[in-house]
């Protein structure tokens, strides 16, 4: 005859690596951190230039960051590269030789150059709210562009190229 509680005694080391484990899927045993990140972007388009009008041309681009783990929570941050300047204050937009001076800018503002947070210049910086489960969460950020007016330009397509360097 087995003595009172020898049968119920697995059942309680089973019942308590079963509680640890729900304890760590909700986060309670330890910090997590999200598995995998990844920015896309969509491209910022100016339109047309006149610079007879000498009125600056103004646009916008989205930045979409997505995330996938089984505890989503955190901070990421985004670095703007310079393009074909030297650096984010010296960017241009390139046809053939002939260049278009403008800006990103982090905010709606156009107060802060987006760049990699040296000489001044502003990362896109956000959090993914804290969320349980293998899921993907997706934070959008918007970044600002401006082609300075009474500038001359030569007719033809500009271009310049950023690279979007994602850290979390």
């Amino acid at each position: 005859m087995n003595p009172p509680g020898l049968l119920f005694r697995p059942f309680r080391i089973v019942a308590a690596a079963l509680l640890l484990t729900i304890l760590g899927m909700v986060g309670w045993v330890g910090p997590a951190q999200a598995q995998s990140c990844a920015i896309s972007a969509v491209p910022m388009a100016f339109g047309a230039y006149n610079p007879l009008t000498k009125a600056a041309v103004n646009t916008t681009a989205t930045v979409t960051t997505t995330c996938t783990a089984l505890i989503i929570a955190g901070t990421y941050s985004i670095a703007i590269g310079a393009g074909q300047g030297a650096t984010p204050a010296t960017r241009y937009l390139d046809n053939n030789g002939n260049r278009l001076n403008y800006q990103i800018y982090t905010d709606a503002a156009r107060t802060r150059v987006a760049g990699d947070g040296v000489a001044g210049t502003s990362m896109v910086t956000g959090t993914i709210a804290p969320l349980v489960g293998l899921i993907t969460a997706s934070r959008t950020d918007t970044l600002y562009g401006t082609i300075a007016g009474g500038q001359s330009a030569v007719p033809g397509s500009y271009g310049d190229t950023i690279i979007l360097q994602l850290t979390y």
